[in-house]
């Protein structure tokens, strides 16, 4: 059987044939990526999650795991949960056993955990607002 050669696309055209636009450098691409990325991002989020015990062990300090991870378009800083290193990325972690191994487990959903945590941060932004809103 004859193997089939993949050419590479034309020099000024992208994967389907498109047209890359007259201003869609490189830089301009990493700079639209960033600025998706950044809008993903909540750093009070973050620093709020890093005061939570892992949703395993109830340990602290923990890292914050995202799922979808990262390297998923539809990702978002309020879709993680602290997990300590050893239920993140140890023997025990999700990042070792995988999603249904790791719920199988330890007998708990990040995604549900997740969504609850959410809530929970959520609602105390809303009792800060509330009372540094309210009149006295």
């Amino acid at each position: 059987m004859a193997s089939r050669r993949v050419s590479s696309p034309p020099a000024g055209l992208k994967h389907a044939g498109l047209p890359l636009a007259s201003t869609d450098t490189p830089d301009a691409q990493k700079r639209r990526k960033a600025d998706r990325r950044a809008a993903k991002r909540d750093r009070g989020f973050t620093a709020w999650i890093h005061t939570q015990p892992c949703v395993v062990c109830g340990t602290l300090p923990v890292e914050q795991h995202h799922y979808p991870p990262r390297s998923n378009p539809s990702w978002h800083d309020h879709f993680s949960t602290p997990c300590c290193p050893e239920h993140h990325r140890g023997k025990e972690g999700w990042h070792t056993l995988g999603h249904e191994l790791f719920t199988e487990r330890h007998g708990i959903s990040l995604t549900a955990k997740a969504l609850e945590l959410r809530g929970k941060y959520l609602s105390e932004q809303g009792e800060k607002h509330e009372a540094t809103t309210t009149k006295p």
